[in-house]
């Protein structure tokens, strides 16, 4: 139990959480696409999900309020793009049901509101810093 937890610090965060359950439903419907897909548009697929979670546990282990905090999580907002628009040509072409599209694009949502949030919350703890320095 104690090595799960040095293993994957971040599990509990509910923007983890989204990031990998969207990671392993990209996957499954990967997994379910057309041979003429599965291999092109399905590891694309998998790239970018792969990238959006990566860029996720990069900003949780980033400490601070630093500017480089602020790339990573709007690296979050990029990569979120990226898969919307992998996602979006899987639904044009039909190699993702609409249960499964409706699904993936919840988690993105989400993720994107939260790394929304987030970016504004350290902005904010910036600006705040800054006014406190200038009183000093």
């Amino acid at each position: 139990m104690s090595r799960e937890k040095a293993v994957f610090p971040y599990e509990k965060k509910p923007i983890a959480r989204t990031g990998r359950d969207c990671l392993m439903l990209c996957n499954q419907v990967a997994a379910n696409m057309n041979k003429m897909y599965k291999y092109q548009l399905g590891a694309e697929l998998c790239h970018a999900a792969t990238n959006l979670s990566f860029s996720i546990y990069a900003a949780l282990d980033e400490m601070g309020a630093s500017e480089k905090k602020s790339e990573m999580i709007q690296s979050i907002i990029n990569n979120v793009i990226s898969l919307v628009l992998c996602v979006r040509v899987a639904k044009d072409v039909n190699q993702i049901t609409l249960e499964n599209f409706e699904g993936v694009i919840n988690k993105v949502v989400s993720i994107k509101n939260q790394a929304e949030n987030w970016l504004s919350f350290i902005n904010a703890n910036k600006k705040e810093g800054a006014a406190d320095a200038e009183n000093k």
